[in-house]
């Protein structure tokens, strides 16, 4: 990892106002400056929006439409897609939400923070926009639905869990020439007995093993398969993402 004097902490608490603390820490003989700072991505929700949306009417049914997004100082690009069967609009990948419905958690006390859809077919990713930057670590939790169909169970095929069963988070990092470095994973759910639940709560997902990668990939597996696949929800939440410069 590249080694420098200031340290940046993006979005500790997540996506809401922009702040910045300075100290100064000694150790192994040298000292530092650390900055805090809580990225926003304000900009991105006019009034009255609940979640982001990259066009106001999507041009055709049918068809999926690929683009990105950032936070408000550009430092890490967000993959979105979104598209309209029919629906309505419908998203994959990241979008910026305020609506505190679609998290198994509250969302603290950030206005702002991203929920994020991942498939087979199209893995969620960010980008590090900046190379200077490193991960450290960003806060996940479960999506609502994800945390139903674990503890209840849906009308296309999702059971309830019971002992045995995880549905686990995983992050593969990916270099400049996008070769894979490294994986790591978080279970949102490890059942050891029937009465465990899902995480319900913000949790730290530690991204260090994969510290130097350019681009993040986001994976989800369940023990719940079916047919045609993994049959839980694969919406999960994401409340910041701290890196380190």
């Amino acid at each position: 990892m590249k080694k420098s004097l200031f340290f940046a902490v993006l979005a500790v608490a997540a996506v809401c106002e922009v702040s910045c603390t300075q100290t100064t820490c000694e150790g192994m003989g040298s000292k530092y400056e650390s900055i805090a700072k809580d990225v926003s991505f304000d900009t991105l929700l006019g009034d009255g929006q609940t979640e982001y949306r990259a066009v106001e009417v999507v041009p055709e049914q049918n068809v999926t439409y690929d683009t990105t997004f950032t936070d408000d100082e550009g430092i890490v690009s967000f993959d979105h897609s979104y598209s309209d069967w029919g629906f309505g609009y419908s998203f994959g990948g990241f979008t910026v939400t305020n609506d505190r419905s679609v998290c198994a958690a509250n969302g603290g006390s950030t206005a702002n923070y991203l929920y994020v859809y991942t498939s087979d077919f199209q893995a969620a990713s960010f980008t590090l926009a900046n190379p200077e930057y490193t991960l450290e670590g960003v806060l996940v939790t479960n999506s609502a639905t994800a945390y139903t169909d674990m503890t209840e169970g849906n009308a296309f095929g999702a059971r309830p869990f019971a002992a045995g069963d995880k549905y686990t988070l995983t992050a593969t990092g990916y270099d400049a020439s996008n070769s894979p470095i490294g994986t790591v994973s978080i279970d949102l759910a490890n059942y050891a007995s029937d009465s465990d639940k899902p995480v319900s709560e913000w949790v730290w997902f530690d991204l260090t093993p994969i510290a130097e990668a350019r681009r993040v990939e986001f994976t989800v597996a369940s023990t719940d398969m079916g047919e045609f696949g993994i049959n839980t929800s694969t919406y999960f939440c994401m409340n910041g993402l701290t890196l380190i410069l």
